[in-house]
């Protein structure tokens, strides 16, 4: 996924979506516009990907013919006047026992606040508290 970001083939990187988050964005097509629209307007405002790197998943959950999982990303960003590090957290859930898998990106989310619009969210999910960035100063 990081690799198809960095690649700007954002049609490929949004299969890797949990389907009703695609389904609540209005379409795949809407998602791919959304995130280019996105990254296109970070650009302008001097500020690019560099490293993103993703742990291993955390302890996997079984709920309703589905696994679940929480893995953690550390990102890296350019910025105007320095660098931004920050660790995100992804849920992974995958409903043909591992084979595939499609992510959600909680933005710091807390589990109850995600699981009001995605219920099928198991509550044996620990996510950690979001972080704060670090900014380096070039």
């Amino acid at each position: 996924m990081a690799n198809l970001l960095f690649e700007k083939k954002y049609d490929a990187f949004i299969k890797y979506t949990y389907a009703p988050l695609l389904k609540m964005a209005g379409g795949a097509a809407n998602m791919t516009k959304a995130v280019k629209k996105s990254m296109d307007e970070l650009e302008t405002q001097g500020y690019s990907f560099t490293n993103i790197s993703i742990d291993k998943p955390a302890k996997l959950v079984h709920v309703n013919k589905m696994l679940q999982c929480v893995v953690m990303q550390h990102i890296e960003m350019k910025v105007p006047g320095g660098r931004v590090t920050t660790n995100a957290s992804l849920i992974g859930i995958s409903s043909d026992n591992g084979n595939n898998w499609t992510f959600i990106d909680t933005h710091g989310a807390d589990l109850k606040t995600l699981q009001k619009s995605i219920p099928a969210l198991s509550s044996q999910l620990s996510l950690p508290e979001k972080e704060k960035p670090v900014f380096y100063k070039d």
